[in-house]
């Protein structure tokens, strides 16, 4: 009996420990697409580091993050598109706009129906002085997903740019119809009805995007203070107006004074639309 327990006991420990494996004949059929899983979800990691690194700002980590997750995604379209615009997002916010239009131009290649590349374009041509070439990219992306609040938000400022204000005013009421949490829509809207002569009305919508903008937005944040800031003056409320300018000075020393204009044509964030 003894002999037998102790051969068979070992066995059994050896199983346990990993020093027994019950697959003699090689790789099994399924060991491929388990390394292109594990490959995949850490290219998902990779991706999802390199977006918070843009929306912290830190660009050239962003771009390690995303090349690497590209080279992981190889193979897969709907990875490899993610970080086409997210990549594409990295250049456009660091001036290197061909590398950003060749990334959309290949995205758009890859995947015609993507309402975000045309939008990421459109901001790039915007800032390039090509307004029409943005405003053909906006319809674009609008005729894909009539709900795209940053679509819509962009062609209210160009719409604005032509002194356009009933169009302005009707694209942004659609960009905060369809995103009521969107700062810039609100902002964007103080403006027009700024120049539309209601000062009342200018000052609710900067009341709101002021609410709505994150804590590290400070600049933003002073540029709505400062224009809320204007608004009450125009009606005579020297006392609020002072306030709004105070407000300002502390977050962003100089803003009010600085004829600044930050141009709140995208927002915060690399996903939100």
């Amino acid at each position: 009996m003894k002999r037998t327990i102790i051969p068979l006991c070992l066995s059994m420990v050896l199983v346990l420990t990993g020093c027994v494996t019950t697959n003699q004949g090689g790789p099994s059929a399924g060991d491929g697409d388990s390394a292109r899983n594990a490959s995949y979800d850490e290219a998902r990691d990779l991706y999802n580091l390199g977006v918070i690194a843009y929306e912290a700002g830190n660009h050239t980590v962003a771009l390690e993050y995303l090349n690497r997750a590209k080279t992981l995604w190889a193979g897969s379209e709907e990875g490899e598109s993610e970080v086409l615009l997210a990549r594409a997002r990295v250049y456009s916010a660091i001036e290197q706009y061909d590398l950003a239009l060749a990334d959309i131009a290949r995205l758009i290649a890859q995947s015609s129906n993507n309402p975000e590349a045309y939008f990421e374009r459109a901001v790039i041509s915007y800032r390039l002085g090509n307004v029409s070439g943005a405003e053909d990219d906006l319809l674009s992306a609008l005729t894909l997903d009539p709900t795209y609040s940053r679509a819509h938000n962009l062609m209210g400022v160009i719409h604005r740019s032509r002194s356009n204000l009933d169009l302005a005013l009707a694209s942004i009421n659609n960009a905060v119809r369809y995103d009521d949490s969107y700062a810039p829509g609100y902002y964007n809207r103080g403006l027009i009805k700024f120049d539309m002569g209601d000062w009342e009305g200018a000052i609710g919508d900067f009341s709101e995007a002021i609410v709505r903008y994150t804590d590290d937005q400070t600049d933003y944040l002073a540029q709505a203070h400062c224009r809320r800031a204007e608004a009450f003056l125009m009606l005579g409320n020297v006392k609020m107006a002072e306030k709004d300018r105070t407000k300002a000075e502390v977050l962003s020393p100089g803003m009010c004074d600085s004829g600044q204009d930050l141009k709140e044509i995208r927002g915060k964030g690399g996903v939100s639309r």
